[in-house]
């Protein structure tokens, strides 16, 4: 497994380590492992853009999506 050194840690910056490492029940290298995977690995979840509108608590299930973008009346384009 590759190893990854990084020089000149700020003393602070090492203290919040080891603080967040000792309230997780963990060493140091597990705790950066842990930030550095939910940082890079972790992607969110992509939506699609009703579920995205059908969230919105201003909407309710009667809305128009064209009136709500301030389009013509899809009905009528036909």
């Amino acid at each position: 497994m590759p190893n990854i050194l990084i020089r000149d840690i700020d003393t602070k910056l090492d203290k919040a380590l080891r603080i967040s490492a000792a309230r997780h029940e963990r060493t140091r290298e597990a705790e950066i492992k842990a930030i550095l995977e939910a940082a890079v690995m972790k992607r969110p979840k992509k939506r699609e853009l009703i579920d995205v509108l059908q969230d919105l608590s201003c909407l309710d299930d009667d809305y128009d999506v064209d009136e709500l973008f301030g389009r013509p009346d899809s009905n009528a384009r036909n």
